[in-house]
């Protein structure tokens, strides 16, 4: 039977408590990271849907024709591109 050195254990220990330590940090990133990411898409929907209310009820109309309550905010950079080529005169509005 092999004994272990009472040194040994406390330096096996010590890497597995660094070790730990380490996971902890790198958990910790992971989901401040996540947690930016979920900002991320919050505001830039926040965006999006302010500049969909700006555009009035088109919107807000699914492609069934229904009137939604929320921007739909896929329809958002059709309905800027729209506009912006009515402005140069490409399409009417």
């Amino acid at each position: 039977m092999k004994t272990i050195k009472w040194s040994c254990h406390k330096s096996a220990e010590t890497n597995i408590d660094s070790m730990a330590e380490r996971l902890e940090r790198e958990r910790d990133a992971w989901m401040e990271s996540s947690a930016q990411q979920t900002r991320n898409a919050v505001f830039y929907r926040g965006l999006l849907t302010l500049i969909g209310n700006m555009l009035g009820d088109e919107a807000k109309i699914a492609d069934d024709g229904t009137l939604t309550h929320d921007v739909l905010v896929l329809k958002v950079p059709e309905l800027v591109e729209k506009l912006i080529k009515a402005r140069q005169g490409e399409i009417k509005t």
